[in-house]
């Protein structure tokens, strides 16, 4: 679960809780004005799936194996744009993926991708959140803010819209946990 809330006008953050692992605390300088893009979390769809396919098709590294874990629409580009959390399903000879896939004018681009040849070491496999969508640095485009839990370590991450399709990781941190 999220919440983002404003401390004195000069920082907004967000509580992120999960039944694991314990409460945690974004913050993320910003002004008064900078707006909340709305974010409504779905059901996953075959839709979903082939849309994840066709994003980390180039990589030829799976399968097929794909689990959707989170589906949100989000206004970003479009009021139909959504950004799609998946990985495989289950372990195989090729090894594991994880993926973030922001989808735009029906069509998939991939945003996030980590990929773990040998499933002994998969302490290194993330498993990624979308945590919110938000004009941080109020450019009009909203950024992303996701979650990469592994084994060892939980790393948050913003991501800036710079053109249509494309997201750019533009800051980054790590807690071991």
């Amino acid at each position: 679960t999220a919440a983002i809330k404003r401390y004195n006008n000069s920082v907004i953050y967000t509580t992120v809780g999960k039944t694991n692992i314990p409460d945690k605390y974004i913050a993320i300088s910003s002004n008064s004005n900078t707006k909340v893009a709305g974010m409504t979390k779905k059901e996953a769809t075959k839709e979903d799936e082939k849309l994840v396919k066709e994003a980390i098709g180039s990589y030829k590294l799976i399968n097929g194996s794909v689990k959707v874990l989170e589906v949100y629409y989000a206004n970003i580009n479009q009021t139909n744009d959504r950004i799609i959390c998946a990985t495989s399903k289950e372990p195989n000879f090729m090894g594991v993926y994880s993926a973030v896939v922001y989808v735009t004018e029906n069509k998939p681009y991939l945003v996030k991708y980590s990929y773990v040849r040998d499933t002994n070491n998969s302490n290194r496999w993330p498993i990624y959140s979308l945590l919110f969508v938000m004009d941080l640095n109020e450019d009009d485009k909203p950024e992303i803010v996701l979650e990469e839990l592994t084994e060892n370590d939980i790393t948050y991450s913003v991501s800036e819209l710079r053109d249509k399709h494309t997201f750019y990781e533009v800051l980054k941190t790590i807690v071991e946990i």
